[in-house]
C-alpha cells in the first residue's frame, strides 16, 4: 500500500497551541442516525439552490431516463448527457445516449438531441452509461459509454470482438465541434484485454490533468469484472489528446463505479462505490497519473448506499500552493438504507476530512454528477424520483464551507459498557466557530449524551470528551459513527471509530410481525370473493448480535418462499437492522369464504456463519374476508403453555450470499435508481406497531430454538375490521456452538380496533 499523505485515516494532526478544555457536562442523550444531516447554514442554503427538470420518464419518447453526466466547455456551454431507455431496462437494451445543451451557463437548456442511438428492431443493440472527458487544450470532447448487443455486464463473455453479440463492448464518441456532431469509435480491445470478462466506463465525467509530469493527460475511470470473480477499478488514459488510449493497472477486488480527482500536489485520488459489501466509499491514490494505484481503503465518513457519486475540485483553476486548491466537493445519496438524501460534502484538506455537508434533495436520489462552472457557481445533475433527471444550480454559500480539523476519536469498549472518547477539535477557518453542541451519531442501540463546546477563534483548539455506551447485544469488531458540532448556522463533522473488544456469544434472533396489508378495507361494503388475493405484510427486525440470513421456508402465502420473485428472504441482515416485506398474498378459497376468515401461517429460518439454524413459526390472527358478526362472544384468554420442543436437526445453513433477493447492487445495473439495498426502518420494534394501528401480540423468549406464535380472535363490530397482526420474537444464542432447547408458547389475545 502506498503511504500517501492524503490517506483519509491520517487524522492525527500535529497541532500547535491547544486550549486544553475537557467538556464533560451532558445535555441530552442522542443517538440519531447519520442519514439525514442538518444542513450547515440552512436558511442561507435554501435560497441559493435551484433545480429544473431535464428529463422525465414517459416524456420525450422514452419510458425511462437514467445515468447523468455533465461537462462545461471552453465556450461556456454546459452539456448534459444521460440514458434514454425505451424498454425501461439497462444493458442489454435498445438504449440511446441523449444530450441537452445550455448556452447561458446552466440557466436554461435546449432540446434533447442524440449522441448515439440504440436500435429496437433486430438485431437489437444499445448504448448506456455516458461519461464526458474534455480536452481544454484542443477543445475535443469525448463521450465514453457501453455498447451492448445480447449481453450486459454480468453475462458478457471474455474477448474483445465487437461483432460477437455475447461480448459487451466499450464505445467512444468524439466531437470536434462542441458536441454538435459525433464520430463513434470502439475502445473494446484497449479496455477489455484477456482476463476481463466485462467492463464499462463509470458514468459522469473524467478529467484532464493540470499539473505535474503528466500535465494534459486525459483520464477516464473504468470498472471491470474479471474472470477470477473480482470487480476492479482502473484508469484509461491518453497522452496524445485522445488519438490513442492506454489501460492502467487494475486495483481492488470489490470495486465498482469510481471517480477521479486531481489533488493540489498532482496526486490523483480515486473514490469508488463499494461492490456488494460496505456502505462506505473506497479511496485509493496514484502518484503516476493513474497508471498504478495504492491499495484501496474505506472512508467511513462518506456514507453511501452502494451508489454512483461525484467528486470535483471546487476551484479548478487555483494554483497548487493555495488553500483554494485543496477544496473539494463530493455528492452522493448520503444514506446507508437506500438511495435518498442527496447531499454535497465539503473538504478543505484534499479529501482527508469532510467537515461539512448540505442536503440538496432529501427525497429519492440516486446517481449525481458535479461541475464547477466558470462563473464561480456550481451544478449538480442528479436522478430524482420516478425516472426524473434534474439539474441543480448552487453557490458556494449553499455548501456553507467551514474548515475544522478533528483529531483521532477512537476508543475500545465492551458490549453493554460505557467508555470515554477524547479528541481535539481545531478551527482552521478564518471565522470564529461559535459555542455549540457536540452530539454523536451512532447505530441504533448506542448512546452518547451531548456536551457543550466553547467558541474557538481561528487557530484555536479544544479537547472534547464524550461518554459512549454500547448496547448489550453489540458484537466484536469495529463500529463507525460521527461526531457533529452544531454551532449556530455552522455544522462540522468528524469520524468516531469504536472497537468492541468483549461481547456476548454470537446470537441469532429476530422479531417477525405479520399484519394485513389492507387494514382499512370495509368488509361490509367490499367483502372478498373466491380467488381474490389478500395482501399481507411482514416486518422483520434483527435481535441478533451477528449478521444473519432470514429465510421463509414454508407458508400459505405467496410470494413468500425463495426462489420466486418477490420472496421475503433477506441475506446478510446486520445486527439490529430490519426490513419490511409487503409482497405476500393469500388466495381466498371456497372453504375460507364459508368460514369467513383465514389464518396466515409461515415458518422462517435464521442462519449465520458458524451457528446452528433456528426456526420461527408465525401463526397469525384471523384475517376476516367478510364482515364478522356484531358483538361476537370473546373467549377467555388462554394461559401461556410452555412445552419443551425438540431442537431442530437441520445442518448449519450455508454462508449468506452478498445481497438480498432483488437487490440491484451490481455496478451500474439497477434500472430502479431507488431500489433499497438495505433494510428499511419501518417502526415495528419487538412487536410494537406504529401509532394508530393495533399492537401485535409478541413473545420475548430467552434463547429458544423454535417459537410457535398463535393469537386469539379480536372482538369488534361488523364495521370495525379485525385487521391486526402477529409477531414472533426469537433470541437464540450460540455458546460454544450449542443452543438451548426451544419453548413452544401459545398466546391468546383480545383486542378491539378503534375506528
Amino acid at each position: 500500500m502506498m503511504n500517501s499523505p492524503f490517506s483519509p485515516y491520517a487524522k492525527v494532526l500535529a497541532f500547535g497551541a491547544t486550549v486544553a478544555l475537557t467538556l464533560g457536562a451532558p445535555l441530552s442523550a442522542l443517538a440519531a442516525p447519520s442519514d439525514t444531516p442538518e444542513s450547515a447554514g440552512a436558511s442561507a442554503a435554501e435560497s441559493s439552490f435551484t433545480s429544473q427538470r431535464i428529463a422525465m420518464g414517459g416524456e420525450g419518447g422514452f419510458g425511462n431516463y437514467r445515468i447523468p453526466a455533465v461537462m462545461q466547455l471552453r465556450n461556456g456551454d454546459v452539456l448534459l448527457a444521460y440514458d434514454g431507455r425505451p424498454t425501461g431496462t439497462d444493458a442489454p437494451g435498445p438504449n440511446s445516449i441523449l444530450m441537452r445543451r445550455s448556452t447561458d451557463g446552466g440557466k436554461t437548456f435546449g432540446p434533447q438531441t442524440v449522441i448515439a442511438a440504440g436500435e429496437k428492431s433486430t438485431p437489437i443493440h444499445g448504448y448506456s452509461d455516458p461519461s464526458f472527458v474534455y480536452d481544454e487544450e484542443t477543445g475535443d470532447l469525448f463521450a465514453f459509454f457501453v455498447h451492448s448487443k445480447d449481453t450486459g455486464f454480468w453475462n458478457s463473455q471474455e474477448g474483445h470482438d465487437d461483432a460477437d453479440r455475447k461480448v459487451m463492448s466499450a464505445a467512444l464518441a468524439v466531437s470536434k465541434d462542441n458536441g454538435k456532431t459525433w464520430d463513434l469509435r470502439s475502445l473494446t480491445a484497449t479496455v477489455k484485454p484477456e482476463g476481463v470478462r466485462a467492463t464499462f466506463a463509470t458514468s459522469g465525467h473524467g478529467i484532464q490533468l493540470k499539473n505535474g509530469a503528466h500535465k494534459g493527460r486525459l483520464v477516464q475511470q473504468y470498472a471491470g469484472a474479471f474472470t477470477d470473480g473480482t470487480v476492479r477499478a482502473y484508469s484509461v488514459y491518453s497522452d496524445d489528446h485522445g488519438a490513442t488510449w492506454n489501460m492502467g493497472t487494475p486495483v481492488g477486488t470489490k470495486m465498482d463505479e469510481n471517480k477521479v480527482v486531481e489533488l493540489a500536489d498532482g496526486t490523483l485520488m480515486m473514490n469508488s462505490r463499494a461492490h456488494d459489501t460496505h456502505t462506505a466509499r473506497w479511496v485509493a491514490y496514484s502518484k503516476d497519473g493513474g497508471e498504478t494505484w495504492s491499495e484501496p481503503t474505506l472512508d467511513h465518513t462518506l456514507t453511501d448506499p452502494r451508489n454512483n457519486a461525484s467528486i470535483i475540485r471546487m476551484n479548478p483553476a487555483a494554483a497548487p500552493e493555495t488553500r483554494e486548491a485543496q477544496e473539494l466537493l463530493f455528492s452522493n445519496a448520503n444514506s446507508s438504507e437506500g438511495r435518498k438524501n442527496g447531499s454535497i460534502r465539503y473538504s478543505c484538506d484534499s479529501g482527508k476530512t469532510w467537515p461539512t455537508i448540505t442536503t440538496f434533495n432529501a427525497g429519492p436520489t440516486s446517481y449525481s454528477d458535479l461541475v464547477a462552472l466558470q462563473d464561480g457557481t456550481f451544478g449538480v445533475f442528479y436522478e430524482s424520483a420516478d425516472s426524473e433527471q434534474r439539474y441543480g444550480s448552487f453557490t458556494r454559500d449553499f455548501v456553507n464551507p467551514f474548515c475544522a480539523a478533528f483529531g483521532e476519536a477512537t476508543a475500545d469498549i465492551d458490549a453493554g459498557s460505557t467508555s470515554e472518547v477524547t479528541f481535539t477539535l481545531r478551527n482552521d477557518d478564518t471565522r470564529d466557530l461559535i459555542s455549540g453542541t457536540a452530539v454523536v451519531d451512532l447505530p441504533k442501540g448506542w448512546n452518547a449524551p451531548a456536551v457543550t463546546t466553547p467558541t474557538l477563534k481561528p487557530g484555536e483548539s479544544t479537547t472534547i470528551t464524550l461518554t459512549v455506551s454500547a448496547p448489550a447485544w453489540a458484537s466484536k469488531g469495529e463500529v463507525h459513527g460521527e461526531v457533529r458540532i452544531d454551532a449556530g448556522d455552522t455544522t462540522v463533522r468528524g469520524d468516531l471509530d469504536l472497537t468492541i473488544v468483549n461481547a456476548a456469544p454470537n446470537t441469532l434472533g429476530a422479531t417477525i410481525v405479520g399484519r394485513p396489508g389492507d387494514p382499512d378495507r370495509d368488509l361490509s361494503e367490499n367483502p372478498y370473493k373466491v380467488g381474490d388475493e389478500v395482501p399481507y405484510t411482514f416486518r422483520v427486525d434483527s435481535t441478533a448480535n451477528v449478521t444473519e440470513t432470514v429465510t421463509p421456508v414454508s407458508g400459505n402465502l405467496s410470494p413468500l418462499v425463495p426462489e420466486g420473485p418477490g420472496n421475503c428472504r433477506w441475506r446478510h441482515l446486520k445486527a439490529g437492522d430490519g426490513y419490511t416485506c409487503a409482497s405476500p398474498r393469500y388466495t381466498v378459497t371456497e372453504e375460507d369464504l364459508a368460514r369467513g376468515y383465514f389464518i396466515p401461517e409461515s415458518q422462517w429460518e435464521l442462519t449465520g456463519t458458524g451457528l446452528d439454524p433456528v426456526t420461527i413459526t408465525v401463526t397469525g390472527e384471523k384475517v376476516w374476508l367478510v364482515a364478522p358478526i356484531e358483538n361476537p362472544v370473546v373467549p377467555p384468554a388462554e394461559e401461556p403453555d410452555s412445552t419443551p420442543v425438540e431442537p431442530p436437526t437441520d445442518e448449519a445453513g450455508e454462508e449468506p450470499s452478498n445481497s438480498s433477493d432483488g437487490d440491484q447492487s451490481e455496478p451500474g445495473k439497477s434500472n430502479n435508481p431507488h431500489a433499497s439495498e438495505h433494510p428499511s426502518k419501518d417502526p415495528v420494534i419487538n412487536g410494537t406497531q406504529p401509532a394508530g394501528s393495533q399492537q401485535a401480540s409478541h413473545a420475548n423468549i430467552g434463547r429458544p430454538q423454535s417459537v410457535v406464535q398463535r393469537s386469539g380472535q379480536s372482538a369488534m363490530s361488523s364495521r370495525s375490521l379485525p385487521r391486526t397482526g402477529t409477531s414472533a420474537l426469537l433470541t437464540a444464542a450460540a455458546a460454544a456452538g450449542v443452543l438451548t432447547a426451544g419453548i413452544a408458547m401459545t398466546l391468546g389475545v383480545r383486542q378491539r380496533r378503534q375506528r
